[in-house]
This record gives structure tokens, sequence and C-alpha cells, in this order.
């Protein structure tokens, strides 16, 4: 996928309307870059991967914090399959059982002209996201980590162990080769727009970065239209997942209840401290190769369905402002946040509703 996305975490505390970082509100937003391992993308080596010539990995990691601190400016990419990033919060999330404990806003859309299949479909490009508490008290995601099993976890169609190594090209200018453990090699292929000398990461010292974990199931259909040879739908998973339905349905908030082991078993967490964002399909239709991530200022969400309107009509404004001809260049707004007392707005209903 090539989208935008912002990333936003807050809680209930905030008010509405209230962007002054040295409120006690604004205290509660998210403050750190942790960690940052972009895959191969279009993007890559620029200030979209927080990076400057000659930056180290922690140069790197600094610039993203910096980054993060500005809720309008910021963009970082999460380029191809299994790029991630990681953000901590100066304070715990805490597991409200039975409930949604927080909300990852995004620019997904339904699609204007509709579907090819009884489902929706539209700007879905379905993250993976992860949480860990911080049980050493060292301030560092180095505890456990669990996924939040959303609707695909026990799909067939999931691919659990995947594996992907990209290699780093010989000459400027050259194609990235990527192979993985399935059988499949390919390319992360160059476009006109992105010239850099190399989409590969300059401050990893390593010839091959490999990335591992569970791969959903490519989304992505070509449905043409008239006069679009090439109009790629991405198709929405039922729930459980980032980027993966409009912010106004119930399927873009999160349990902490959903979190499993690295068996699949269910496991209790009293709360979190980090949250992960994985990018886990592979590269689908698109010509272009990466996921963009606008990192912001994590903050707590606001209280009711009116202020929760003040940050959807920010993303809103995201949406109408960009130029697209197809669903797929929409920029995306991803807004991790604690669900507001009072945000009961109605969801369409799939067959597959959340637990």
């Amino acid at each position: 996928g090539q989208n935008p996305n912002t990333v936003v975490f807050s809680d209930k505390d905030t008010q509405s309307g209230n962007d002054d970082p040295d409120t006690p509100q604004a205290a509660a937003f998210a403050n750190k870059v942790l960690e940052y391992r972009p895959a191969p993308t279009q993007f890559m080596n620029t200030t979209a991967t927080a990076y400057k010539e000659g930056f180290t990995y922690q140069q790197v990691l600094e610039y993203a914090t910096e980054l993060l601190s500005d809720r309008n400016v910021c963009l970082l990419s999460l380029g191809a399959f299994g790029g991630y990033i990681t953000v901590g919060f100066d304070h715990t999330v805490p597991n409200i059982s039975g409930e949604y404990d927080f909300k990852i806003y995004g620019n997904a859309a339904y699609d204007i002209y509709g579907t090819n299949e009884d489902k929706p479909g539209g700007s879905a490009e379905p993250g993976i996201v992860l949480v860990s508490k911080d049980t050493n008290g060292n301030g560092l995601p180095d505890d456990e980590w669990y996924e939040l099993a959303g609707s695909e976890y026990n799909s067939p169609s999931t691919i659990r162990n995947y594996e992907i190594t990209y290699y780093r090209p010989e000459l400027p200018g050259d194609t990235i080769q990527w192979t993985d453990n399935q059988g499949g090699q390919g390319k992360i292929k160059r476009n006109d727009f992105n010239t850099q000398d190399s989409y590969y990461p300059q401050w990893i010292e390593e010839d091959r970065i490999t990335f591992s974990g569970s791969r959903l199931a490519d989304n992505a259909v070509n449905e043409p239209r008239p006069d679009m040879p090439e109009h790629w739908v991405g198709y929405c998973y039922a729930w459980g997942y980032a980027d993966n339905h409009p912010n106004d349905t119930e399927y873009s908030k999160f349990k902490i209840d959903w979190a499993v082991d690295k068996n699949g078993n269910p496991v209790h967490l009293d709360g979190i401290d980090f949250v992960k964002k994985l990018k886990r399909r592979n590269i689908g239709g698109s010509k272009r190769s990466s996921e963009k991530l606008f990192g912001r200022r994590m903050s707590d969400l606001p209280q009711g369905p009116q202020d929760a309107a003040y940050v959807l009509s920010r993303a809103k404004k995201r949406v109408i402002s960009s130029s697209h001809s197809s669903c797929r260049t929409l920029p995306r707004t991803t807004v991790f946040g604690w669900n507001g007392e009072g945000d009961s707005r109605p969801a369409p209903r799939l067959g597959s509703d959340a637990p």
C-alpha cells in the first residue's frame, strides 16, 4: 500500500479543541518513537522515513520522535511488508473488560463507485496491531508483545510465520530484490517520481533485512471502471485492524481483551504501555510499494461524540483537500486513541461482529 496514515493516541481526559502542548491533557500524548524499522519503500532515505544524510539509527529514532511532536506535519512511511513503528506512552492505558479501550482513526473510505463483491471495500489497507505492558518497568518495549486477534486471525488465508528478506542493491538506482519462505520472489520497483539513489535504508549496515510474522491475505483487487483501467479496491476485513474501515464505524475500535500470546491463547492484560503497528500485507497490484504513516503527537481521545467529531473533521479535511482519481490515492489519517465516553456512533453490520 502507499497511502499515508496519521497516528494519534488519546484518552477520554482530553477536552474538545485543546491542542496546547503545555496543558495537562496534552501531557497524555504518546511521547516517543521507541522502534522504527520501515521496509523498503519509494520514500526511503527521506524525511518520510525520518532520515537525513549520514543519520544513524539512533538519530532516526530521535528525529521520528521530533516529527511525532508535530500533529500536522509529520509523515512516516512503514514501507512494504513487515515495516513497523512502536510508540510509547507516559502513562498506562487501562483495560476496561468488555469495552473498547482505544480507537484508531484512519482515512479508510468506502469506494465511491461501490464494489463488485457483496462486501465493503475502498482504500482499506489493514494493519495488525500489537500491544505490550511495561512489566519490568524500564520504559522500553522489551516485554512480551500480544497481537490483537482480529477477524482474520484464525482464517486459513492468514499465513503464520511468514518471512520475507529484502536485499540491498549493488548500485545506485538498482531495483530491490526480495525472497520469502513460501518460495516467492519479486522486486520493489522504482518509479519516476522518487528518484533517490536507493529505496533501501541507508542507516542499516546489513546488506539484507528480514521481517517475519503473520501475513494477511492480499485484499486489493483491480476493478476497472470506464476510463480507469486500473482502479484498485482494498476490501475491508470485518474487524480488528487499523486503517480498515471508516472512522464512523464500530470497526475502528479496539479492545485490549482481544490480546493473544504467541501460541494464540487469550491473555488478560490490566493495561498497556506500548502499541505497535505493522504492515502485514505483501505488495499487491498497486505500482507503489509503501504504506505511509503520519506520526502526530499522541494524545488522550476526546470525551464524547461532539469532541470526537472535532478529530474526525481534521481527518476529513485531509480527504477533501487530496487529489484522487481512485480510492487508493487518498491520504489517510490514523489516530490511536482511548474510546471516549458516549462514543456510540452506528456501524454497519458485516455478519462477523467483533466480540
